[in-house]
Formats: C-alpha cells, structure tokens, sequence
C-alpha cells in the first residue's frame, strides 16, 4: 500500500513538472502525462490480475479503461473529444478508489493505513484526469497538430507486369 501511494505521488509530481516545464510545447506535455498515466496503471493493473486469482478485484477493468485513454491521448491528442476520453478515462479508477473508500470507511474499525492509500489514490487519479483535460485542450488550440506525424500509409508495391 505505502508502494502504491508513493507512486501516485511521484506520478502527480512528474504530471506538475511536465505541466510546468518552460519550454516545453503543449503536445510534448500531453504526451508526457499520458505516459505517466500509462506507468501508472501498468503496476496496479498486474497487481488486480494477481488479486483476481483469488476473488474479484475492479482494477482489472478500471486499469485497463485508463491505460486505453492515455494510448489515445498519445496517438489523437489533437482529436476534439479526446479531452473527454482522457478526462473520464482517468476518473474510472478515482471512482474505483473513492467506492473502496466509502466501503472500508463503513467497516467499525477500518485500517487506517488503507484509508490513507485510497484517499491518495482517488486524490491522485482525479488530478491526473484534471490536469489531461486541461493539457487536451491546450494542444487543440494551440496549433501543435503540425508537429505529429502523417497517418501511416500502405502501400502495396505492384509487381512489375501490373506496371
């Protein structure tokens, strides 16, 4: 649990210093935070399938779902709702994370080191799903499109008699 908050704060600390950085162009932030969004949810997804051998665990969708956003957000930052995407995309687990809360809350002693862990982790994705909505929207406006790379093309090569 103390792995799993120290690493939502790192992430929150590497998304603010990429949001913050001087410099850096608004498509280079974007895709910065969606790469963080990815680390993120590469470690806790492993951890629910292992959870899941055992009982059902919510991170083997909700991980997923957020994983799923940020690989949008890396490929069509400039596509118009993909603020929205990143945005809900991000909220799935801080949802996820605020319900475990209010369940363990309800128990008549709860851990509070387990308090303590979803509360970081529901703080941490709802920053991470604020902080992609406002990055999105900086790219569509602010003219980074030029800087992607054309849509891949195939081309399939005629043999010589079709020439």
């Amino acid at each position: 649990m103390v792995f799993g908050a120290a690493l939502a704060l790192s992430v929150i600390v590497s998304a603010l210093v990429a949001l913050l950085s001087p410099g850096a162009s608004s498509l280079r932030r974007t895709r910065a935070h969606a790469a963080f969004v990815c680390t993120l949810a590469a470690p806790f997804f492993a951890w629910s399938i292992y959870l899941n051998l055992t009982g059902f665990d919510s991170g083997i969708v909700v991980f997923p779902v957020a994983a799923a956003s940020a690989c949008m957000q890396i490929y069509r930052p400039t596509w118009r709702r993909q603020r929205w995407v990143t945005f809900f995309g991000c909220l799935v687990p801080c949802v996820a994370y605020a319900g475990g809360l209010a369940v363990v809350a309800l128990q008549s002693s709860p851990p509070a080191l387990l308090l303590t862990y979803m509360a970081v982790a529901a703080v941490s994705w709802l920053a991470l799903s604020i902080i992609g909505f406002v990055l999105c929207c900086r790219v569509e406006t602010a003219g980074d499109a030029t800087d992607l790379p054309a849509p891949i093309e195939i081309v399939v090569p005629l043999s010589p008699d079709r020439r």
